[in-house]
């Protein structure tokens, strides 16, 4: 009778240990996955100039970084107005664009990207608040 009980307790802990080990091995996973998306709408949103877009994914502490760049684009558009046009014939950085594997680290996360047209390469850093993750650009660094 011992030896059953033993048996069948030292089961149900594997169990346990083996469901809780792939519970959070997916959610590595979907987070890696989730975090590659939203790196690469940030691309886009930034290409495509937008910036409401790009304030949907990013944090609080983004916005100063948004606003210097949404504005820049718009004195550029005032000496060009055409620039939309000009831009929207030219290649996309995108197509470009090399994003890794992202390092998660807690509630932050870093992922190198790197686009090889003009052979840069950008960390872009990432924080999770309140269950979501979001881009920080305060800390997003061209290397």
């Amino acid at each position: 009778m011992k030896k059953s009980t033993f048996f069948f307790t030292a089961i149900a802990v594997s169990l346990i240990f083996f469901v809780a080990c792939k519970t959070k091995t997916d959610t590595a996973a979907d987070d890696k996955k989730e975090l590659k998306e939203i790196v690469l709408n940030y691309w886009h949103y930034t290409e495509a100039h937008k910036y409401d877009s790009l304030r949907l994914i990013s944090t609080p502490k983004s916005e100063a970084s948004i606003k210097l760049v949404e504005s820049a684009y718009l004195e550029v558009k005032k000496g060009n107005p055409n620039i939309d046009k000009d831009i929207a014939m030219t290649e996309s950085m995108v197509d470009h664009l090399t994003i890794g594997v992202p390092f998660i680290n807690g509630d932050e996360a870093t992922v190198i990207c790197e686009e090889k047209m003009f052979s840069t390469k950008t960390t872009i850093t990432l924080v999770k608040e309140m269950g979501t993750w979001k881009i920080d650009m305060s800390k997003t660094k061209n290397n």
